[in-house]
């Protein structure tokens, strides 16, 4: 399969992708629900790509170079990379709203 035909197969989730990719440039570090979302859909997005990875490296026929996709692997495992960054950064800002909400000397501007 080539990289247009995976293009093909797999369009809607790279537009998943690139939905979630969208909400983690806008978001807001006081947002600790958002960012909990956010860091679950991530992790979520994450378990999906790393399937169609699999799926990728399983349709390949050892000897027969026409079955291979190095530009397909290459990319989902730069959205591997991205959506663990993701899912750890969402974290980090869920984990310091949680902190910044039970401190009692935290004022909300």
């Amino acid at each position: 399969m080539s990289l247009h035909e995976h293009d093909i197969e797999y369009s809607q989730d790279f537009e998943e992708y690139k939905k979630i990719f969208a909400r983690y440039i806008e978001m807001d570090e006081s947002d600790g629900a958002g960012a909990y979302d956010l860091m679950i859909d991530a992790l979520a997005m994450y378990e999906r790509f790393s399937f169609i990875k699999l799926q990728v490296r399983r349709e390949e026929i050892k000897g027969q170079p026409d079955t291979r996709d190095p530009a397909m692997k290459d990319r989902l495992d730069e959205v591997l990379k991205v959506l663990r960054e993701i899912n750890q950064e969402a974290r980090m800002v869920w984990r310091q709203a949680e902190d910044d909400e039970s401190d009692p000397t935290y004022k909300h501007v």
